[in-house]
């Protein structure tokens, strides 16, 4: 399972280093010669894949040190900074490098640097530029304090809604909205209960697990918003047969059933 990571870039120092490393790649020829020639190649790998290196880095300390010990090459890494989520990447590899940290953000005031470095994949914002963190609190948090690992509980329960850490970042934050599951998943129950009501009498030579059905209802449900809008961009905004052209009033369906992002295309 994929873990989350969260860094905060709070105060004008941290806000800098974003424009040094995050924002714009690091410089190439600082981070290369920073490394011995046994690591170089697998850096110079990681510029090519990422068209430059994004990294951060944690200072030293017990729970810095421990926090970056976890990290593993494809966990994601969450940037917030005024309660909002606003970049997004993946681990590509980790060093402890204090030369080069000095070189890329300097020193604090106590003369440390931020030398558990974490080189990432090429940053990118979430959907409308950043997502407020109380829109995630049910499965992340509202506030954070430094170097962040979320909690395997928390990454439990994250993959018994969405299926996987994964669908979680593409869905809700790099998708339209984070849908308010628990409460899906009662009305969903309640339908499909109203549903068997209808069906007659117990039959127990025809049982079928609920959760699984419930489990395809959300994934269908899941498709629609994106859906919905690839649709309203691609046709202006309006019905393509009646011309009605008030959005709010349209509704999207699709010919075949949904059944997952990897197979949904659209043609005109």
């Amino acid at each position: 399972m994929s873990q989350i990571f969260v860094f905060t870039a709070g105060n004008p120092e941290a806000r800098s280093h974003l424009e040094s490393s995050i924002i714009n790649p690091a410089d190439r020829s600082i981070v290369i010669s920073s490394f011995p020639s046994h690591q170089q190649s697998s850096l110079k790998k990681i510029y090519d894949e990422e068209a430059g290196f994004y990294a951060w880095g944690a200072i030293p300390g017990a729970k810095n040190t421990k926090t970056w010990g976890n990290l593993n090459k494809g966990d994601w890494v969450l940037c917030v900074y005024g309660k909002e989520y606003r970049f997004i990447s993946r681990i590509k590899a980790k060093y402890n490098n204090h030369e080069c940290a000095k070189k890329i953000w300097g020193v604090d005031s106590k003369g440390d640097t931020w030398q558990l470095m974490y080189f990432l994949t090429r940053p990118i914002q979430p959907i409308n530029g950043s997502v407020p963190t109380e829109n995630l609190d049910e499965y992340l948090h509202k506030s954070y304090l430094g170097f962040t690992q979320i909690s395997s509980s928390r990454l439990q329960e994250i993959s018994n809604v969405y299926g996987s850490v994964d669908n979680f970042i593409h869905d809700a934050l790099l998708g339209e909205t984070v849908p308010k599951l628990p409460e899906e998943f009662k009305i969903l129950c309640a339908e499909k209960e109203k549903e068997q009501e209808s069906l007659g009498a117990f039959d127990p030579n025809n049982i079928e697990d609920a959760r699984e059905r419930v489990t395809a209802s959300i994934v269908q449900r899941r498709g629609q918003p994106a859906f919905r809008r690839t649709l309203l961009k691609m046709y202006d905004q309006k019905c393509v047969i009646t011309g009605y052209d008030v959005p709010e009033a349209l509704e999207a369906a699709h010919i075949l059933p949904y059944k997952g992002s990897s197979i949904q295309t659209l043609n005109q």
